[in-house]
């Protein structure tokens, strides 16, 4: 339980922080019935693949799709039924938070998702 609540502090501070960076950030589904260490979000005018590329040449792995479908192309089905459409569910891209990640290490995510808004814009 205790947690759940640290993981959950953790991905709530990401989100706003994201938010401040990109203010047109959208969250696919609802804060409330999702698993706390869950994140999908979906950021207009950026290319999904573009940003697992840049994540992951700066050490971060994050993934398009659900979790048994992490590797493929498709657009995520999982949003495509929560009624969103191609663009959107082809170009959002899910992080998972775990109890071993720290504050710091979120900020380091923080940081880099400013520098990825610099290089990909």
């Amino acid at each position: 339980e205790k947690d759940k609540k640290k993981i959950k502090d953790l991905r709530d501070y990401l989100l706003k922080e994201l938010k401040d960076i990109f203010p047109t950030l959208k969250v696919n589904g609802g804060l409330k019935d999702r698993l706390v260490n869950n994140l999908n979000i979906y950021l207009p005018g950026y290319k999904a693949e573009d940003i697992l590329i840049y994540l992951d040449r700066n050490m971060i792995s994050v993934s398009t799709g659900s979790a048994c479908s992490a590797r493929s192309l498709e657009p995520s089905k999982v949003i495509l039924n929560l009624g969103y459409n191609q663009e959107r569910a082809r170009n959002s891209i899910r992080i998972t938070l775990g109890r071993q990640n720290t504050t710091s290490e979120v900020n380091k995510v923080i940081s880099i998702f400013k520098k990825l808004k610099n290089q990909l814009k």
